[in-house]
Order: structure tokens, then C-alpha cells, then sequence
């Protein structure tokens, strides 16, 4: 058997034992008309008739040469010929940014990708990566300085749009794949833009791994064996991190600091790691956003701080626990709008609970746990009801008949500062403060006979429960 045909058979093997669709379901493939897609094109139209899907070829324009459009040309007539169904995007020279060219082409190509999979229903979109797609990626992500759980590389299957991703092509090299073209006489266009040097990728595939290869010609095969080691090790690391994240941390995904700092310190940094990079699918961070972090939890003069991590996320310490947590400006201009409450009706806390204000009529199912519940008598001059943001001099009505201010209840609570700027407070429409939502209840002397019960639940703030 020669090369070609053997990669036609490993190949009709691959689509038979992963059973990526059904008999006939659409398949999306993404054709470049590169010698790489052409070649996945081609296979695909070569599959048995007991494994053939229905074939969706997305091409796009992206108008960035002159050849383009010969392209464009080339494939929708090659798509009649066969007769495959065929779906064009052109993306106009107006849309294109002035810098990041890259990153917007791409983001245009999969959401084109993506409308196309949900006009025909599938559940597929096929790529034409390949194995030296793969040594470049993870040579790049090296020397970037990418933490290790992302260095392995490309996954030949992942989770996409509605469905999947997949790069049946990874386990073949290039040369490979560009001699299956030739001995099968497959008609493909080469892009002069992917010899550009100014481009990283481009030094990386046409010197860098090169050079490689000439130290050892199986240099590709080795990264890929390598990436594939990798990836076993990390998920077989992130099931055994999993179990031992569930120990130390609650349903609401507050880690208590005393139980973590009791792992090495190894785990303590996969911990976090396995925390950021696959629990949260934050990306793009550096490995020293693990130390600091990890000198954060370690320093006992700190109880309560943040670490940004991205954009508005952030890691957030509060004396025993930690959390991931999303802290926006916008949340902030919700909180700072005061409304009035109406009466059985459930409201989103920007904390992250729930809360409502309930007559006798309203009945209590499947609302849940309850965290906070309160009763107050009031009379119909005080309704409706308002909530406003807490102000750290709002004074609940203690028992006792004194007062006790929302800024020593979030001192006493050991509430984190960003919780304290998003607190709320429940009033009459007099002003008398019933309640600094989630954290305390003013105790109200009778002022008629109608009984109204304030509900919290949903709480993850665990201030009051620090060791």
C-alpha cells in the first residue's frame, strides 16, 4: 500500500471508529481551497456510502488578495461539479481593522462558521489542521511563555458552537498531505501571504521547525507524540485536582484558605492553575499570575483583597475563603438605581442572591434553600416599599431599641469592600431602613396588622462563617 492510499485508509478508519456524525447528517467543512482543505475535502467525498455525511463546504473572502477572488470562483464551481452544497461569506475591505487583522479574520470566519452550522442543523465542522499546524502552535505557545496546561496544543475533537469541533488531520504532517494532493491530482491555490516573515507563525513553519527537522527529521512526530503524552497527563491531573477542589470549597465556590494551605505547594500552584485556566476558562495569563496569588493566600497581614486576573474578573480574598469573581462598573450603576419593590416578586441581588418582600397569600414551592427571612408589620402609608444603595451610615432598628450602622454590620460580617459598594437596603416609603439586604434586619414595632415576610436566599457570601 503507498502513502497516499495508506493515508486513505487511516483516515476512513479514523471517521469509522470516532463516529463524529451520522449516516447523511450535514457536516460543515471549512475550505480554505489551500492544499491542506482540498485534501480534507477530497477525502471526505471518498468515504464508503455507509459513513458519507452531507457535505456543507464554507468558504469566506476575506478580500485580502487579488487571487481571492479566483478562488472564490474556483471552489463554488468545483462545489457544483461535485454536486456538494457550498456557503459563501465575503468579508469586505470595510470591516477590515487597522491592526489585528488576524484575530478579526478569524473571529469573522467561525461566526460564519457558526450561522452555517445552525442554518443546516449540524452538529460537525471539520478543519484542516494538521500535524505541523500542531509542532508550530505548540512552539509558539513555548516561547510565549504560556502556562504548561495549554501546551497541549490542538485537540483534535472539542466542544463547538452546538456542537463539535473537529481536526481529523492532526496525525498527518504536511508533506504527507501535500504529496496525497499531487498523486491524486487535486487542484489547490497556494497563499503567498503564509511565506510573510513579519508573521510569527510564518517564521515558525518556514524556518524555525525546518531547522528543526534537519536536527531530526521526525521532529514533528515527536512534538505531536508529545502533545499527546501532555494531554494525557493533564487530564488524568485535572480529574485527581477536581476531587480535591470539591474538599476544600462549597457549592457556591468559596475555598477555605485553612484547608488549602495545608497541600504542598506544588499542588497548591496546580490547584490554582486547574482553578483558572479549566474551571473558569480564563486564558492568556501569565504563569506569574500563579505565584502572586499564591503570595496573597500565604500572607495572614491581608486578610481581604483582589487579585485582577482579566478584564473585570477578579480573584477575591476574604479572610478564610477565596473566589473567582466578576466585578463590573455596570454592576455598580444597578446598584446606585433606586426602584420601588413590589410585593411578591423575586429580585436578582447584583451580590449574586435572590430577595423579595411576600404577603400571607403568596406561597412558598420549590423557592429553594432560604438563607434569611424576616417579618415585618406595616401599615399601607409605608408602602411601597423602596431599595437604594446602601449608604455605610444606614442604622438598622436593633432589639434592644438602639441602632447599629450597615458600615459596623459589614466590619462585624468581615464583608469584603467590593460586596459593601454593591449592598442594598430595603426602606418604607417614609425612610425607615428594614434591612441591609443579605446582612441584617431591623427589628420593626408593630404598625398594623398586615404581615410582610423579606427572603433572601442564594447567599455566597460567607462573612459571618470565617474561622
Amino acid at each position: 500500500m503507498n502513502k497516499s492510499s495508506q493515508i486513505l485508509n487511516d483516515f476512513i478508519n479514523q471517521i469509522k471508529t470516532n463516529r463524529y456524525w451520522k449516516l447523511g447528517e450535514p457536516v460543515v467543512v471549512a475550505v480554505s481551497t489551500g492544499v491542506d482543505s482540498m485534501v480534507l475535502l477530497n477525502l471526505l467525498t471518498k468515504l464508503p456510502s455507509s459513513c458519507k455525511p452531507q457535505i456543507i463546504v464554507a468558504h469566506v473572502n476575506h478580500k485580502l488578495r487579488e487571487q481571492s477572488e479566483e478562488e472564490q470562483l474556483f471552489i463554488k464551481n468545483y462545489c457544483a461539479k461535485h454536486n456538494l452544497t457550498f456557503e459563501l461569506s465575503i468579508w469586505d475591505k470595510q470591516q477590515h481593522p487597522k491592526a489585528g487583522i488576524e484575530a478579526a479574520g478569524r473571529k469573522f470566519r467561525y461566526e460564519f462558521f457558526r450561522n452555517v452550522m445552525k442554518k443546516y442543523n449540524s452538529k460537525v465542522l471539520m478543519t484542516a489542521h494538521h500535524a505541523n499546524d500542531q509542532a508550530e502552535t505548540v512552539l509558539m505557545k513555548l516561547i510565549r511563555g504560556n502556562y504548561i496546561a495549554s501546551l497541549s496544543g490542538i485537540d483534535v475533537e472539542r466542544n463547538f458552537y452546538q456542537g463539535h469541533l473537529v481536526r481529523p488531520l492532526l496525525n498527518f504532517d504536511k508533506p504527507s498531505i501535500k504529496q496525497f494532493a499531487i498523486d491524486n491530482q487535486i487542484t489547490w491555490f497556494e497563499d503567498a501571504t503564509n511565506k510573510d516573515l513579519d508573521v510569527q507563525r510564518n517564521r515558525f513553519r518556514n524556518v524555525i521547525l525546518p531547522l528543526m527537522q534537519q536536527e531530526n527529521k521526525n521532529a514533528v512526530e515527536h512534538i505531536g507524540q508529545f502533545t499527546s503524552e501532555l494531554s494525557d497527563l493533564k487530564n488524568t491531573n485535572e480529574f485527581l485536582l477536581r476531587q480535591n477542589l470539591n474538599i476544600i470549597s462549597d457549592d457556591e465556590g468559596n475555598i477555605t484558605i485553612s484547608k488549602f494551605l495545608l497541600y504542598p505547594n506544588y499542588v497548591q500552584k496546580s490547584l490554582i492553575a486547574y482553578l483558572i485556566f479549566s474551571v473558569k476558562k480564563i486564558n492568556g495569563l501569565k504563569p506569574k499570575i500563579v505565584s502572586e496569588i499564591l503570595n496573597l493566600l500565604h500572607n495572614s497581614r491581608k486578610p481581604q483583597a483582589k487579585i485582577n486576573l482579566i478584564n473585570n474578573t477578579y480573584l477575591v480574598k476574604n479572610y478564610n475563603v477565596f473566589r473567582i469573581e466578576c466585578i463590573s462598573d455596570k454592576n455598580i450603576d444597578e446598584v446606585s438605581k433606586p426602584f420601588k419593590l413590589l410585593i411578591n416578586k423575586w429580585y436578582k441581588s447584583v451580590n449574586g442572591f435572590s430577595f423579595g418582600i411576600f404577603d400571607d397569600k403568596f406561597k412558598f414551592e420549590n423557592v429553594g434553600s432560604i438563607d434569611r427571612q424576616s417579618t415585618f408589620y406595616l401599615s399601607d402609608k409605608q408602602l411601597p416599599l423602596v431599595v437604594r444603595q446602601t449608604n455605610k451610615n444606614d442604622k438598622i432598628t436593633l432589639k434592644s431599641g438602639g441602632h447599629q450602622s450597615a458600615k459596623r454590620i459589614f466590619i462585624n460580617k468581615k464583608i469584603l469592600s467590593i460586596f459593601r459598594k454593591r449592598a442594598q437596603t430595603l426602606l418604607t416609603s417614609d425612610g425607615k431602613v428594614l434591612s441591609i439586604i443579605g446582612y441584617s434586619e431591623s427589628t420593626i414595632l408593630n404598625y398594623s396588622d398586615k404581615r410582610y415576610t423579606l427572603v433572601v436566599k442564594g447567599i455566597n457570601l460567607k462573612g459571618e462563617e470565617h474561622e
